[in-house]
């Protein structure tokens, strides 16, 4: 047994013990003596609250290592020789994931991310296969979050075209959100992927799903905004894409549409504009 790499686990399943706050703290102490510090060492280390840090020892003390059995869902972490080389270049990597599916997906030559407004345009779903489908045909994987609209087209294409998948969750495997698209979870826990930095029953909080974009835009090379508010979730994955150093591409819509208004933007400052599936396509 790796005790390494299982105490990493065992202090992963901590309650309130964040992936930021652990990562600090693996940063500055030896793994196997975190759950030994005492509250002012903790907070010191983390700059977490007080009453944070006190939740962690409680649970700790309630439930010691000796007890601990790692979770049936399988984990890759930071200290294992599979962790994705691209998140290694993240300030805020994620020490554990959590997986389901094909973990060899995380390896592949080209990952292209797909994201988008959680309401499409009937323009959206009309443009899509033809502009991700020579893509697909290429061998790059698709990457997205699982959410409803643009995400939940772009997976099923890649599994309509006989391509591959990656969806990057908020909450833990055992929840999957939202509820409609547990089918195409399961379809994808076999042949392609799913991914988690939470505890595999930990629900979705509100804040998982801007957390977890920095995952969706650091597995994947280049990023594709398929349509977007102005103000919205897609352009937190959009800053955190520009700050990892990835190209942006988006695609241009009617000036008129809500859902365009993003994406149009989006250009305007700098986003490659998608006119044919030629723009995404990589180069071999």
């Amino acid at each position: 047994m790796n005790t390494k790499r299982n105490r990493l686990l065992y202090l992963h399943s901590t309650r309130k013990l964040s992936s930021k706050h652990l990562l600090s703290l693996i940063r500055h102490v030896r793994v196997e003596e975190i759950h030994t510090l005492d509250v002012a060492s903790l907070a010191f280390h983390t700059k977490a609250k007080t009453d944070t840090v006190k939740t962690w020892t409680k649970h700790w003390n309630e439930h010691p290592y000796a007890d601990f059995k790692p979770p049936e869902i399988p984990a890759i972490t930071l200290f294992d020789q599979e962790y994705p080389r691209r998140l290694y270049e993240l300030p805020d990597l994620p020490p554990v994931l959590y997986y389901s599916g094909n973990l060899h997906l995380i390896h592949a030559q080209h990952l292209l991310a797909v994201i988008g407004t959680r309401s499409p345009s009937r323009y959206a779903e009309t443009v899509m296969p033809n502009l991700l489908e020579p893509v697909i045909q290429q061998g790059a994987v698709i990457v997205s979050g699982l959410a409803r609209g643009i995400d939940t087209y772009a997976h099923k294409l890649a599994i309509g075209k006989n391509g591959t998948t990656i969806a990057v969750i908020a909450g833990g495997l055992n929840h999957i959100y939202p509820k409609e698209n547990r089918g195409i979870a399961n379809l994808m826990a076999t042949k392609h992927l799913i991914l988690s930095e939470y505890f595999p029953t930990q629900p979705p909080e509100k804040w998982h799903f801007p957390e977890r974009n920095r995952i969706i835009s650091g597995l994947c090379d280049r990023l594709f905004v398929v349509e977007a508010g102005v103000r919205s979730g897609t352009q937190i994955t959009v800053d955190c894409a520009l700050e990892q150093g990835k190209d942006v591409y988006a695609l241009p819509g009617n000036i008129n549409e809500s859902t365009s208004k993003g994406t149009n933007q989006m250009i305007f400052d700098g986003a490659q504009m998608v006119l044919s599936a030629t723009d995404l396509l990589f180069q071999e």
